[in-house]
């Protein structure tokens, strides 16, 4: 048990520091030579992958909440109503989304959040050394 959250968790920041290296690479990072651009690079490229998977994460969790069982329903029932040859369901909406919340278990999101706040704090201990870096 404690292998897969672990595992959950490497692959989560393996993913975002492979986002950081593409960035990174994507901006000219490896032929820049002065450090104060690589610092700003740095953080940019940190800053990215912490909000994709605080992103992620937050649209992991509102739909975890039911947020697009609505959008679900409609679509289905429109299928429904342009196709005849379907079974037509009476199932009305506050049982579609009873049967939709009650059938997927309580899953943990927590590796998405703690990986994008690391990268995040990563990005802020990086702008904050890049403001305390001198210009030429």
């Amino acid at each position: 048990m404690i292998f897969k959250k672990l595992l959950k968790y490497l692959i989560a920041m393996a993913v975002a520091a492979v986002i950081v290296v593409l960035m990174l690479w994507g901006r000219g990072y490896f032929g820049e030579t002065v450090w104060k651009t690589q610092c700003r690079l740095l953080c940019d490229a940190f800053t990215l992958a912490g909000a994709l998977f605080l992103l992620l994460c937050a649209l992991v969790w509102v739909s975890s909440k039911g947020a697009f069982l609505g959008i679900g329903y409609a679509v289905g029932r429109f299928v429904h109503t342009l196709l005849p040859f379907l079974p037509k369901s009476r199932e009305t909406y506050a049982e579609y989304r009873a049967r939709k919340l009650g059938r997927s278990g309580e899953q943990s999101y927590a590796f998405l959040l703690v990986t994008g706040l690391v990268y995040f704090a990563v990005a802020i201990i990086l702008l904050i050394v890049y403001y305390q870096i001198p210009t030429a």
